[in-house]
């Protein structure tokens, strides 16, 4: 029954219900600043769930793949995304589905709309992390390197498979 509600839960925040918000403005305390930050993960958290749930195997490659309304959930969710940390998961899941299917536009930029949104939250948080600034930030270079990188390696393919094939059809050199 729990499992039931935080998957209804989750899939009204997956599908915008509202952000969780601090109604007495700014945090004031170390400890206001991480119930939020905590509580932002656990909405991160839900929506990742409920964008995994939306998976399927897939015998031709042998793995899981999102469905289109897996993949819909995960660009929304990107779009949502609150904390660092859930920014950082589903863009793990964004790189996944970008290595399967390179072209993807839309789910590229909404990966790196995600990571400039937890760039810009990460810089804002800086004085509170400390040292988990240089990871967290480290982490999302990473992320930012795996949602382009699919892409570049295709255009690489590319070129080697038409440079090839010119070649072939190219007269000899006498």
């Amino acid at each position: 029954m729990k499992f039931t509600a935080l998957l209804v839960t989750a899939a009204a925040l997956a599908a915008g219900g509202p952000a969780w918000s601090d109604t007495a403005g700014h945090p004031t305390s170390a400890d206001t600043w991480l119930a939020r930050r905590q509580a932002q993960e656990q909405q991160d958290e839900a929506r990742y769930r409920v964008c995994d749930a939306q998976r399927v195997d897939n015998p031709a490659t042998r793995s899981i793949d999102f469905t289109a309304d897996g993949r819909r959930c995960l660009i929304a969710a990107l779009g949502q995304a609150g904390s660092v940390q859930g920014a950082l998961v589903l863009l793990r899941n964004a790189s996944v589905a970008l290595r399967k299917n390179p072209s993807d536009e839309a789910l590229r930029q909404a990966a790196q709309r995600a990571v400039e949104r937890a760039r810009a939250q990460l810089g804002a948080e800086m004085m509170a992390l400390r040292e988990r600034f240089r990871e967290e930030a480290a982490a999302l270079d990473l992320a930012e390197f795996s949602i382009h990188l699919p892409q570049l390696h295709e255009q690489q393919q590319r070129w080697r498979l038409e440079t090839y094939l010119a070649a072939l059809q190219a007269p000899p050199l006498d």
